[in-house]
Order: structure tokens, then sequence, then C-alpha cells
């Protein structure tokens, strides 16, 4: 699968879907997550070895839309910018302590905002997507929060009464972001030690 030209045919009706973002042509590498985006030179990369696992359950070009969806809402939606990212990973990080878990709460937090905004305000198919990404305990529960909030059953899991807690943070409110920022981490913070676990530890602090 050439995967760079299916990326540099959908990129301009992505960038259409939202409002013309001023961003690089989006690459194809080895990363940790499934997409991300460097927000000092707003270069956005796709994991090719998630791109492929997804492409056995749903169409190669549904793949790539998702993860351009999700990287773009990230830049026109949430965190926007350096400034607000750094705000809310000092946020996390005075609620939880540790760096990794402070980067892991901001990661997850910020997905939510930039995946619900994409999918209430344009058409995409990240739902389907999330019907197929696996994951941990903690993606299990953000996939059964975007059931709740969404309204697409989406086949996650989790204790209902997390999620439907879980549900009532205002995510898109950006005036709120920091409390609902404390409010998520509050909740879900023995997925995230959990998931954190599982992960390097962290050097000596200096």
């Amino acid at each position: 699968m050439n995967w760079q030209q299916v990326i540099a045919d959908l990129w301009p009706e992505v960038r259409r879907k939202h409002l013309w973002p001023e961003l690089p042509m989006p690459q194809m590498g080895a990363i940790d997550a499934p997409v991300a985006m460097q927000m000092h030179d707003k270069q956005i990369t796709l994991n090719t070895a998630t791109c492929e696992a997804l492409a056995e359950s749903m169409p190669a070009p549904a793949v790539i839309e998702a993860l351009l969806d999700h990287g773009g809402s990230h830049y026109t939606r949430c965190p926007w910018d350096l400034a607000t990212h750094l705000q809310l990973y000092a946020t996390a990080k005075a609620e939880l302590g540790r760096k990794s878990l402070a980067r892991l709460a901001t990661d997850s937090f910020i997905d939510v905002v930039a995946n619900t905004a994409c999918v209430k305000e344009v058409s995409t198919p990240l739902p389907e997507l999330y019907r197929y990404l696996g994951g941990g305990a903690l993606q299990g529960a953000l996939t059964a929060l975007y059931t709740q909030i969404w309204g697409i059953e989406l086949h996650g899991s989790g204790d209902p009464a997390l999620i439907r807690r879980l549900a009532r943070i205002p995510y898109l409110d950006r005036q709120q972001w920091p409390h609902s920022l404390r409010r998520f981490v509050r909740l879900v913070q023995p997925l995230l030690e959990e998931e954190g676990r599982g992960r390097r530890p962290e050097p000596p602090a200096l």
C-alpha cells in the first residue's frame, strides 16, 4: 500500500473540512501513537504499523481520513497551540506528580476534546476507527465514553458508573478545560496508573 499517495489524495478534502488549516503535508512514520502532531512545526505523522493493522478491518482510505481528521482537529480545536498544551500538562502534573502520567492524562483528555469536536462538526470516519483501535483498560474506557457522548455504539469497556461521570464533563467548553481536566484526571487516575506500570520508569529528577 502506497500510504503516502493515499494521504496526498485525501489531504485537500481533509483540509477543506477543517477550514483550510495551514499545515504541511502529513507523513507516515514509526511513532508510539496511531497519529501525532509536533506543535512546534505542525507536522502530523501517521503510524505505518497502525494503518496497516486497521486496514485489515476497514478501507485504507477511511483509516487515513480518520487519522488525518484526528490530527487536524488537534490543531484546529484542542490543544490549538503549544501554550494551551503546556497549561493543560501543568494542570495534570499538579494532580498526578509523575511526568509520564501527566503526559498520558493530558494526551487522553485532548484526544477526547479533539475527537468529540470533530465528530460533532464534520463528516468523519473516526467512529468507525474506534471500533477497531485496540488498547488497554484506559482506551477501552475512552471508547465507552465516546459511545456515551457521541451516541454511536463502539463496543468500549469500563465501569458504567465511571463512564457516566466522565460523560458529564463539558469537554467542548474551552473556558473550563483546566477544571474539566482535573475532574477527568481524578476519575481515570487508577487507569492511568495501571497503564503507567507497563511503561519504562522515568529517570530520577534533576
